[in-house]
């Protein structure tokens, strides 16, 4: 399956944001600042998803992985049995400033859904 435009990457104060095309249903998605900086130190970070209620403070929750490719090229992350990458250049020149957004592409799609073989059956 060939790659698809899913979203950008922004940077959002010192953390990055990952604002897809389809909006994650649990809120936004974010690698935290401390987060994004042991990204490019070369580890594997968690992505964040951060829900918004009125007059409640933010809650945050675990969405899956980002991390450097070993060659440095390319930023992948892992949400929901999604796999998603953006140019480890572009994300680069994102966190420093002097781009706007990383162009964030999508390499699978949802896992297949589990199937209860006794329930099938049944039936």
């Amino acid at each position: 399956m060939a790659p698809q435009r899913a979203g950008t990457i922004e940077r959002t104060h010192l953390a990055l944001k990952i604002a897809l095309d389809t909006p994650y249903p649990l809120g936004d998605l974010v690698i935290g600042a401390g987060d994004a900086r042991r990204l490019f130190s070369g580890k594997q970070v968690d992505v964040a998803f951060v829900q918004q209620r009125p007059g409640r403070d933010p809650y945050l929750g675990f969405a899956g992985t980002a991390r450097f490719s070993r060659a440095k090229d390319v930023v992948s992350a892992r949400i929901d049995g999604r796999t998603y990458a953006a140019s480890g250049t572009e994300v680069s020149q994102v966190y420093e400033g002097s781009r706007h957004a990383a162009t964030v592409n999508q390499l699978t799609t949802a896992p297949a859904p589990i199937i209860d073989a006794d329930l099938v059956r049944a039936f």
